[in-house]
């Protein structure tokens, strides 16, 4: 099961990941995330589950 999740977003493929932000998980551990009035970039998601 994921025990936490962050978004984050990278000006371009294999940049460094900026404005890392911890992601609320719901009840059945998942997480969504909308980004809206977004500039061109990759949007994604990194988890941490537990042992």
């Amino acid at each position: 099961m994921p025990s936490r999740c962050w978004h984050y977003y990278r000006g371009h493929l294999g940049a460094e990941p900026r404005n890392r932000q911890l992601a609320p998980l719901d009840g059945f551990r998942t997480a969504h995330l909308l980004p809206v009035k977004c500039p061109p970039g990759a949007y994604g998601m990194e988890w941490q589950w537990t042992d």
